[in-house]
């Protein structure tokens, strides 16, 4: 049996990381982001690609679809929902392994909407997911303010994953302070309006709890194991390194970042990831 397995997250939680070590010790087809931009589209000979983030982009696959579907276009629930079951079964059976991790950002569970879908209401995917009983990892950060710095600086340098030791300062990252105060509280609603989606029916793991000096934790073992079914055939690694330095040498602003963030649960984030 295909085990489809959601890694739900926040951009910047450590889902490369994760991603790229359960994929190779549980053999499971890791296409990565699969509603991410830079992999599609419309004259990409898709399913011909060595790259299974461009084979299982679903932007690729949704675009041939429509032009031999075009009333699948319009967006009922029905529609959607027969779009998704349809992308399903392309890459179930144009990818060998029987294991799936699918990395979907908060940000991307809009796409397959329909009519008359509310603010705040579930996503039709996520109900898609559920239905299906696709197992779902839910991949979190205590730190929020330590995500947002992370997110700042990867637009900053244009580096969103290394493979390398380190990486240098360089410039140092100035911090609006009204605007990290107003992300953070959205991210922590946002966070906060997928649990409530989720409870009872996915898998929570912390970023700063999955790895230690290297060397992934027995919770990340015994969670992948619950969701394939199986034991992995090699040890947990990975090849990805982090890719921002000590806050404390990066952020240009601190001091006023702290008195920005007073009085409100951020202030103790900001204070331990500036330390």
């Amino acid at each position: 049996m295909t085990v489809f397995c959601i890694l739900l997250a926040a951009p910047r939680s450590g889902t490369t990381m994760l991603g790229d070590a359960v994929s190779r010790a549980f053999k499971a087809a890791w296409p990565q982001e699969i509603f991410h931009s830079e992999h599609a589209g419309p004259e990409m000979d898709f399913r011909a690609s060595p790259d299974i983030k461009i084979r299982c982009n679903f932007f690729n696959f949704r675009h041939e679809l429509l032009k031999g579907r075009p009333a699948l276009s319009f967006p009922s629930i029905e529609n959607q929902s027969e779009i998704f079951k349809l992308y399903v079964k392309y890459i179930s059976e144009s990818e060998e392994p029987d294991r799936f991790l699918l990395d979907v950002k908060y940000s991307s569970w809009h796409h397959l909407n329909y009519y008359w879908w509310r603010p705040g209401q579930v996503p039709n995917l996520l109900t898609s997911v559920m239905k299906l009983r696709f197992p779902l990892v839910h991949l979190k950060r205590r730190n929020l303010f330590a995500l947002y710095c992370s997110q700042k600086r990867a637009e900053q340098t244009g580096l969103w994953s290394t493979l390398e030791e380190t990486a240098e300062i360089g410039e140092k990252l100035v911090i609006n302070a009204s605007e990290c105060a107003a992300s953070l509280r959205s991210l922590r609603e946002t966070e906060l309006m997928f649990d409530r989606w989720v409870s009872g029916n996915s898998h929570d793991l912390y970023y700063e709890d999955i790895m230690t000096n290297g060397t992934f934790s027995d919770e990340v073992t015994t969670t992948f194991i619950d969701v394939y079914g199986a034991e992995p055939t090699a040890p947990l690694t990975t090849v990805y390194r982090k890719v921002t330095p000590p806050l404390r040498d990066v952020v240009a602003n601190p001091d006023e970042v702290l008195s920005a963030l007073c009085g409100t649960e951020f202030h103790h984030m900001a204070e331990q990831a500036l330390a």
